[in-house]
């Protein structure tokens, strides 16, 4: 198996990782929603789906390799 298949979902927990640090420490320090919660939420939301696409991508080239 080549590592560009593992890519996609390596570069999403990566991002997934890192914006929920990024929550966490906007989170922390303030109350209430603010402007840059919400771009990390939507950050943390759009890493978990690169995830899955990257899931979705990995299980589609392993079956089209094993047929």
């Amino acid at each position: 198996m080549n590592i560009w298949i593992y890519l996609p979902v390596i570069l999403g927990v990566i991002l997934f990782i890192t914006s929920l640090i990024l929550v966490i420490r906007i989170a922390s320090g303030r109350k209430g929603l603010s402007k840059e919660l919400v771009v990390s939420l939507f950050l943390t939301a759009l890493s978990v789906g690169w995830i899955a696409l990257g899931m979705y991508t990995f299980i589609v080239i392993r079956s089209q390799l094993m047929s």
